[in-house]
C-alpha cells in the first residue's frame, strides 16, 4: 500500500501539503516591497504579499485577525466553531451562527443544486469513514459506504434567519471545499477598503491577485499532478482574479494500484473517478473558484467545461492521459512549460 501522508504530527504535514500546492508567490514577479505575512490558520498555510500601500504591516495585522475570526467560525477542528457547533446539535436543534458562516451555507446550498450536487458540504461522514490520512488507511465496505451516503445531503441543511439546522442526527458539515475560497474574498475586499493596490495571497490551494505590480500580472505556476512539488506543467498571469486547484495528488493512498484521495463524489460515495487528476479554476469570486475546482473534478472535463460557462469562469482541466483541456478564455495567456510530456487537447473545447 502507498500513502501519500505517513507522520503523526498533522499539522506540520498540513503545512508541507499547502507548501507543495502551489508556487505562486515565488513566480510572482518581483520582491515583496511593502509586507509579507507567513501564518498557519484554518488548517493550511496561507501567505499574504503586499507590493504597494502605505501601513502594509498594519493591514497585514488586520488581515490576521480577520483569518482568525474565520477560522474560528468554519473550522471543523474548532471544538466551539459554528460548524462544529452546527454538527454537534444535527436532528436536536437550530443554532444561531455570525454572518460569514451563513454566507458560506447559503452559497454551498445554492452552489450544490446549480453543480447537479457535485459539491456536498455534509460530506463529512464519508470523509471520517474513508480517512485517506489515517496511518493505515484502508478501502471501508461497501455497506458501510452505502450507509455514510444516506447522510450526505445538503437539502437536509436548513437556514432560517441566523440559525442553521442539520435535520437528520449523524450528519455533519466540512466546508473545507469553499472556506479558503471565502478567506480570499474576504482578504481582497478588505485590502482594497485599506487603500492596496497590489497583492497576492495564497490560502492553501486558493489564490487571489490584486493588481499588476510595476505594471506586470502576477504568475501562477500549475503543478504537474504526477511530479514533485517544485514542478509545474504551465503557467498563467493572474490579476484582479482568483484561482483554485483540486487534484488527486493532495491526499490519497493507493491499493492494488488504484488511488484513492480525498475529493469524493456525493452520487457514488467513492472518490471521484472523472479520468482527471487535477483541475485548476479562475474566476472572479474566491468562493466560486474553490467551490468550481472541486465540482468540475467531480463531473469531468465535459460536464465541467459546461459548469465553468454558466459561471463565466475559466479552467484547466489534467486528464489522466496527460492531456491538457483548456478553456477558450485561458488559451492566449496559458503556457505550456518547456519538456512537460501533457499535450494539449486537440478535439473542440466549447
Amino acid at each position: 500500500m502507498k500513502h501519500a501522508l505517513h507522520a503523526a504530527n498533522k499539522k506540520v504535514l498540513v503545512l508541507l501539503l499547502a507548501l507543495c500546492q502551489l508556487t505562486v508567490l515565488l513566480c510572482s514577479c518581483d520582491p515583496p516591497r511593502a509586507g509579507q505575512r507567513d501564518s498557519f490558520l484554518m488548517d493550511t498555510l496561507i501567505q499574504q504579499r503586499i507590493d504597494d500601500a502605505d501601513g502594509a504591516e498594519a493591514v497585514l495585522d488586520e488581515a490576521e485577525a480577520l483569518l482568525r475570526q474565520l477560522d474560528a467560525a468554519l473550522s471543523r477542528f474548532q471544538p466551539e466553531s459554528d460548524v462544529s457547533r452546527i454538527s454537534a446539535n444535527a436532528g436536536a436543534a437550530p443554532v444561531p451562527v455570525g454572518e460569514d458562516t451563513l454566507a458560506v451555507l447559503r452559497f454551498a446550498k445554492d452552489f450544490s443544486r446549480q453543480s447537479s450536487n457535485a459539491l456536498a458540504v455534509t460530506v463529512t461522514p464519508l470523509s471520517d469513514l474513508w480517512n485517506v490520512n489515517a496511518e493505515d488507511p484502508r478501502v471501508p465496505d461497501a455497506d458501510a459506504v452505502a450507509a455514510a451516503l444516506t447522510l450526505v445531503d445538503d437539502a437536509q441543511l436548513v437556514l432560517d434567519g441566523d440559525t442553521a439546522f442539520l435535520a437528520r442526527p449523524g450528519m455533519s458539515l466540512d466546508l473545507g471545499a469553499l472556506g479558503k475560497g471565502y478567506a480570499c474574498d474576504r482578504l481582497i475586499q478588505l485590502y482594497r477598503d485599506r487603500g492596496v493596490t497590489a497583492a497576492i495571497v495564497s490560502v492553501g490551494g486558493s489564490i487571489a491577485a490584486l493588481g499588476r505590480p510595476e505594471g506586470r500580472a502576477y504568475t501562477i505556476g500549475i503543478r504537474d499532478p504526477r511530479g514533485d512539488a517544485s514542478s509545474y506543467i504551465a503557467t498563467l498571469p493572474l490579476e484582479d482574479a482568483f484561482c483554485s486547484t483540486s487534484g488527486d495528488y493532495e491526499q490519497y493512498f493507493e491499493v492494488g494500484g488504484v488511488r484513492y484521495h480525498h475529493i469524493f463524489d456525493p452520487a457514488t460515495g467513492y472518490p471521484a473517478d472523472s479520468g482527471l487528476m487535477s483541475v485548476t479554476v479562475i474566476s472572479n469570486s474566491g468562493i466560486a473558484s474553490d467551490a468550481l475546482s472541486t465540482a468540475c473534478f467531480v463531473l469531468g472535463p465535459e460536464e465541467g467545461i459546461a459548469l465553468l460557462e454558466a459561471w463565466g469562469a475559466e479552467g484547466v482541466f489534467i486528464q489522466k492521459d496527460s492531456v491538457v483541456r483548456v478553456t477558450p478564455g485561458l488559451k492566449e495567456t496559458f503556457t505550456l512549460a518547456e519538456g512537460t510530456s501533457y499535450r494539449l487537447w486537440e478535439g473542440a473545447t466549447p
